[in-house]
Formats: structure tokens, C-alpha cells, sequence
């Protein structure tokens, strides 16, 4: 999906992450279209609290109040996000034979 999302639209874009569960975002996956999701970059926003199920719906007994943090983060400087984000796609880029 990053993909084809603008850099445009991935430096204005706010980020939803989960450090522990199992929708979790590779930050590598994040660094490969230029986005270092710290705190030089975003600023914390909010925090919620969910639920932990297991495939079958249960709740996960094995973290320690069930429950995982997800935090939403906006970017102070959405102009050098998009600028790392162009630097990294044109990196990716084959040279033309």
C-alpha cells in the first residue's frame, strides 16, 4: 500500500502504532519509504488500550494485563518526511538502459 501512496501522502500521514501486538508495523518495512516513526520526527497524540484475542476469540492470558497499547502519532515536519521519502524511492530506482 505504501506503494502507491504518494510521499506526499505518506509524510502527512499519521501513524497508528502497536509496539506489542500482532498487527504490529516492521520498522524496516517504514524505513524503505524514507518514514523514521521517533520522536524527532512525530509527536505522540494519544494512546489507547485493546484487547488481546487469540484466533479464537479468547483473551490472551500470557501478557500481563491483556490488554496493548496503541499510539497515535503525528509528524512535526511532514517536509523532510516527504524529502526522505523521494531521497529512498530514487534510490530504488533501475537505471534506464
Amino acid at each position: 500500500a505504501l506503494n502507491q501512496a504518494s510521499c506526499y501522502e505518506i509524510a502527512n500521514a499519521w501513524l497508528l502504532i502497536e509496539k506489542d501486538g500482532r498487527r504490529r508495523i516492521n520498522y524496516k518495512i517504514l524505513e524503505q519509504h524514507g518514514i523514521r516513526a521517533d520522536k524527532t520526527q512525530y509527536q505522540k497524540m494519544g494512546m489507547i488500550k485493546t484487547k488481546i484475542f487469540t484466533d479464537w476469540g479468547f483473551r490472551d492470558q500470557s501478557h500481563p494485563d491483556a490488554r496493548y497499547e496503541q499510539y497515535f502519532l503525528k509528524p512535526i515536519n511532514p517536509k523532510l518526511q516527504e524529502f526522505n521519502c523521494l531521497g529512498h524511492r530514487q534510490k530504488g530506482l533501475q537505471p534506464h538502459l
